[in-house]
């Protein structure tokens, strides 16, 4: 891996190590205060729906002013909103938290342009291969310090977070290079409707993102409830889960860090999309149907392999779709949409579990399998 990679490496893990500190604890913090599962999907929704609003902003920003000072000042803010849901004493102040988080959180889009800046062809698919692994490496480490601090107390896998975004904040603004040059002369619009039209008018971008906003949206709708739902099916607690998140972080490792880059090299992407879509769709399928702990982990297996493939397959798609000029600003409407996704899917999951605890992923299962159909 190129050595300008391993901070961008870093940005992404922190990223995700939060985001999985937050699966196995967060809904028990919020039971504590008295949460509905609709409350808990809302709590979820609000970290993503700020994320929906600042992707594209915070992408836009570090194609005009540089990728350094965007992923610094990003890390920071992340290293606030840790830092306060740890001291936080009702269920407000953890929406404010997640807010702050939600806002800083787009700095993804902002990492993917950095990998587009300095790759090129394969290479790029390759390298959000390898960036793909941090993802993994925070299901790993994130579940797995959520589970065990939180046995302890739930404050101190934030506290961890917190400290370990602040202090990569520092060595982003310290070490980091930068790959872009200030266009002071650039546009700037909190909503760049030129860019949304271009997207739409170009059919191959416009699939890929709403192809990447559907799959989003249908994992999502376990975001929230999945705590909730193994509690009530296998009385597990938050340690349980987060082992279980551990579990599928590795997998994800192995399939975004080593298998995505031998694959790429036989198949074309389009083919590697909808194979990967069929393994996600038959993990849901199993978790819908097949309610017993060791079952889980086959569905868990399936479920990181097919996000090790789909993940940085369709994301240098669209990279490759989009103007050099525009990789920031495409790829942060791109996650923006994934944000939005995030957003609808642990509300409507909320909902969905009321009815019936099965359904969110049965609904999953179906729209990932059409999907599919239709790469």
């Amino acid at each position: 891996m190129k050595k300008e990679l391993w901070p961008i490496f870093l940005v992404v893990f922190i990223g995700l190590l939060g985001f999985g500190i937050v699966i196995p604890t967060l809904p028990f913090i919020a039971l504590k205060y008295r949460a509905s599962p609709f409350m808990i999907g809302l709590l979820m929704a609000s970290y993503s729906l700020f994320q929906f609003l600042a992707a594209p902003v915070l992408g836009q920003l570090s194609d005009k002013y540089g990728r350094k000072p965007i992923l610094a000042i990003s890390l920071f803010g992340s290293a606030l909103g840790y830092f306060l849901i740890a001291v936080a004493n009702n269920i407000w102040l953890i929406f404010v938290s997640r807010i702050i988080d939600g806002v800083t959180g787009g700095n993804i889009s902002v990492a993917q342009a950095y990998i587009a800046d300095i790759t090129q062809g394969k290479e790029r698919t390759k390298a959000m291969g390898l960036i793909g692994m941090a993802f993994g490496l925070g299901f790993i480490l994130g579940p797995f310090v959520g589970g065990v601090l939180g046995n302890y107390n739930l404050a101190l896998p934030y506290l961890f977070a917190g400290g370990l975004a602040f202090l990569n904040s520092i060595f982003i603004a310290t070490i980091l290079p930068e790959t872009r040059k200030i266009a002071s002369h650039q546009k700037f619009s909190l909503i760049d409707l030129k860019t949304l039209k271009k997207i739409s008018q170009n059919p191959q971008l416009k699939k890929l993102v709403l192809l990447f906003f559907a799959t989003t949206l249908a994992f999502s709708l376990m975001q929230g409830i999945f705590a909730i739902y193994t509690k009530d099916m296998f009385n597990w607690n938050q340690k349980q889960v987060g082992y279980f998140f551990a579990y599928i972080g590795l997998v994800s490792v192995f399939s975004q860090g080593y298998l995505i880059r031998k694959l790429v090299d036989k198949f074309s992407e389009t083919r590697l999309l909808k194979t990967a879509l069929f393994i996600r769709s038959g993990a849901f399928l199993i978790y819908a149907l097949l309610v017993q702990p060791a079952l889980f982990y086959l569905g868990g297996l399936a479920m990181a392999l097919g996000m090790g493939i789909f993940n940085p397959t369709v994301q240098s798609l669209i990279s490759k779709k989009a103007h050099e000029s525009e990789q920031g600003l495409v790829l942060g409407v791109s996650q923006s949409f994934g944000s939005l996704a995030r957003t609808f899917g642990p509300i409507i999951g909320g909902l969905l579990y009321g009815f019936f605890p099965q359904l969110p992923f049965g609904a999953s299962a179906l729209t990932i399998f059409f999907l599919a159909i239709l790469v």
